[in-house]
């Protein structure tokens, strides 16, 4: 992420020279004692023309090829390429256009010059019309690469909203500076080119996040992979092996797509939210028909101080309306930062999937709890006012939502002491599965059919579970074999442990052990113990030490004893055999 803020430092750098330059020289100008009105009217020219300047060459930097958005954002060279070319284009004209725009918008300018700013304004505003369809017409070259692999999906279904808009804005801006309203003109066009710009940075603070989060997420995964390889290692080689064996580290390809959806959503909804903010901030001043939300009294009062004095005043419609955006924003808050607090902090902290799960599932009640206390503080609820209802809630809890409460507490007492994690696997009530998700009321167990299974809280802490990785991943693997009799047992033993020896997840130490259990009906019983550092391959290794042992029996000449009976025929007496002939065949 450093090379991406560095890679934004230089594009910035790049383009600054000349509006810094135009924007300095104005700037001085209108700063001397002496300045005359025609002075004024070229600085105030030439620091228009200088952030004119440095908003179009911003964007035509970022998408030239190896720029940030090439290398680093990864945008579509379409799109790129559409971008360059036609903000390229209009760039020679829109820079004296708004040089004469800002040299004439004093009331104090001459007449002829008014004039000719008003024509200004209108041929920058009829090249803005130019340019928003050229570039985002459908069937184009930008909207055509927006649309690949099905990104964009909701820009591209509100086309046929936005793209009409962005039409008629500058037209409109156009037409009420040539019917004679020009200062209302350039003033809507001031906040119509605030909000364009406000859009684009918004977008590119976006697509930064988005990189920081992939980063992180492709470094987790890079973490994951070494330590599994490591594993590998240590499960397969002995210590005293002098050369490494080879172990693949796959990487996953830069792509934006594979994101979690709920990073995907805590961004668009941080978006739509600084969206909103930032609109609300811009075009503030022409919106004050809003202020009958505060003026509007809803028919319950509120205990609030007022001047170090409690008083009972109405809740106003603005009051409600704050408390439900509060709501909004708790529940989008409690759904996706717990997600972005495990990418750009837990990950970085020694703790184990388990701890992490743990601390966002705790961050989110707690973010929860937060919002609901805030949006009632904004409504003006007070203890005193909703005694009832926590004296209502206690005696419903008292009779038929016992259950729900002992299922909550157990799961927030899951948490904290953890004699579960997410990823462990468990045996309950004689089922085994791995641990997938602890909520509030159950927990999700995933045995090895794939099916989920929702078990309440309060049996993991008021029945008996069993754990097979909670402090320790060993786990025994006991083969058990019936040889003939008259068999060698000490060379099938050796035979037993050879395979079991020769297994690369059977590990070195504990040592497996081979044992002579007894004399069966039919055989030898012999059985094998080895250890495994974990349970990701136990089915798999049972199924190689079958076979190998099959195989190195067969190779011995150690037969595998199987159930035999002994058939005795009774000779004290002559058997009586009968020769029974059947019917001849009926004739045509």
């Amino acid at each position: 992420m450093a090379l991406t803020l560095y890679a934004l430092g230089y594009t910035l750098l790049a383009i600054s020279a000349w509006p810094v330059l135009l924007g300095g020289l104005g700037w001085l100008l209108a700063g001397l004692p002496t300045a005359s009105p025609f002075s004024l009217f070229l600085a105030n020219g030439l620091v228009k023309a200088g952030l004119l300047l440095f908003s179009l060459r911003f964007v035509i930097q970022v998408s030239l090829p190896n720029g940030l958005g090439d290398r680093h954002l990864r945008w579509s060279p379409g799109a790129r390429q559409a971008v360059v070319r036609e903000f390229s284009l209009i760039l020679p004209f829109a820079l004296p256009l708004g040089f004469l725009i800002g040299a004439t918008a004093s009331g104090e300018a001459p007449a002829q010059a008014q004039t000719l700013g008003r024509l200004a304004f209108v041929l920058l505003m009829v090249l803005s019309v130019a340019l928003v369809f050229r570039l985002a017409r459908r069937g184009g070259a930008f909207m055509a690469a927006l649309g690949q692999k099905g990104r964009n999906k909701v820009v591209l279904q509100l086309h046929f909203l936005w793209f009409p808009l962005l039409l008629l804005m500058p037209a409109a801006y156009a037409l009420t500076s040539a019917v004679g309203y020009h200062n209302i003109a350039l003033y809507l066009e001031q906040r119509g080119e605030q909000t364009f710009w406000f859009f684009v940075v918004l977008f590119l603070v976006k697509e930064l996040l988005l990189r920081s989060l992939y980063v992180a997420g492709r470094r987790f995964h890079l973490e994951e992979a070494l330590r599994r390889r490591e594993e590998a290692r240590a499960q397969r080689l002995d210590p005293g092996d002098e050369e490494m064996a080879a172990i693949s580290l796959e990487l996953p390809e830069v792509d934006f797509e594979q994101l979690s959806e709920q990073n995907k959503r805590l961004l668009r909804a941080g978006f739509l939210f600084s969206a909103v903010i930032g609109i609300w901030s811009i075009w503030s001043d022409l919106l004050p028909a809003l202020a009958f939300l505060n003026e509007t009294e809803l028919p319950f009062h509120a205990a609030r101080v007022v001047d170090g004095i409690h008083r009972e005043v109405p809740v106003t419609l603005g009051d409600l309306t704050l408390g439900l955006i509060i709501v909004g924003v708790t529940v989008l808050a409690a759904k996706n930062i717990p997600g972005v607090l495990e990418i750009a902090l837990l990950q970085r902290l020694p703790l184990d999937s388990g701890a992490r799960y743990a601390i966002t599932s705790l961050s989110q009640y707690t973010i929860a709890g937060f919002g609901v206390v805030f949006a009632f503080s904004t409504l003006g609820l007070q203890w005193s006012s909703i005694q009832w209802l926590v004296a209502a809630l206690g005696v419903g809890l008292g009779f038929g939502l016992q259950e729900i409460v002992a299922n909550f507490i157990s799961g927030i007492i899951l948490l904290f002491e953890r004699p579960i994690r997410v990823g462990d696997v468990v045996t309950i009530d004689n089922t085994t599965g791995k641990v997938s998700r602890i909520r509030i009321r159950a927990t999700t167990i995933v045995n090895w059919d794939m099916q989920e299974l929702l078990i309440p809280n309060k049996e993991f802490i008021t029945g008996r579970v069993i754990n097979w990785t909670l402090s320790d991943r060993v786990n025994r693997v006991v083969v058990s074999v019936g040889v003939a009799y008259g068999s060698d047992v000490a060379r099938a033993m050796a035979l037993l442990l050879e395979a079991a020896r020769e297994n690369p997840n059977v590990l070195n130490e504990p040592e497996p052990i081979a044992s002579f259990e007894g004399f069966g009906d039919n055989a030898l019983n012999l059985l094998l113990r080895s250890y495994l550092g974990s349970l990701d391959n136990r089915l798999a290794t049972i199924t190689a030490l079958h076979q190998a042992i099959n195989d190195k029996f067969r190779a011995a000449g150690i037969d595998i004893a199987f159930p035999q009976r002994d058939l005795h025929l009774e000779t004290s007496a002559p058997l009586d055999i009968r020769l029974h002939r059947g019917a001849p065949a009926a004739g045509p």
